[in-house]
């Protein structure tokens, strides 16, 4: 499916859903804002492929250098075992994001649900509440990195969101 028939189909969702929004027509592509459990604010970027979806969830906050190698290794131990999208890290200027790609199988627009548009936001999110307290302690210096990836980790009655 081409991106500009992705693109109608995603505003009508979001417009379905009340969602605020900005569009950018040029680069064809949407930014939401929502706020993570730990209280950071977190901007996705949707954009637009032919027969994919990108997601990528910037955080508000950046790290500073003397935290660079704390929150990459707290980076890094989250992303491991995760079985959607994964977290990055800019050495340029300290930014936190998550990427989600929501690969397209087929042509017609039955499978662009609901469920389907809404993992390109409850996607990234979930992660963030999951992983954002300890991203915190990372950015305050306050913990190690194998002290938040256990309380992160630790069991929980909520499920991560499936790959289907």
């Amino acid at each position: 499916m081409d991106k500009v028939t992705l693109l109608k189909l995603y505003r009508d969702y979001l417009d379905s859903k009340k969602h605020k929004y900005f569009y950018d027509p040029e680069n064809l592509q949407m930014r939401l804002k929502f706020e993570a459990d730990c209280g950071f604010v977190i901007s996705i970027w949707v954009m637009f492929n032919d027969n994919r979806i990108t997601a990528r969830a910037d955080c508000d906050r950046k790290a500073d250098p003397e935290n660079y190698s704390r929150v990459v290794e707290y980076l890094t131990r989250a992303n491991y075992g995760l079985p959607t999208g994964n977290f990055e890290f800019d050495y340029r200027d300290g930014e936190i994001t998550f990427k989600f790609v929501n690969f397209l199988t087929s042509e017609s627009t039955d499978e662009l649900t609901e469920k389907c548009f809404s993992k390109t936001i409850s996607t990234p999110m979930h992660w963030w509440d999951q992983y954002g307290e300890g991203f915190k302690k990372m950015l305050d210096g306050l913990s190690t990195p194998e002290e938040e990836i256990e309380k992160a980790e630790a069991p929980s009655t909520e499920a991560a969101p499936s790959q289907a």
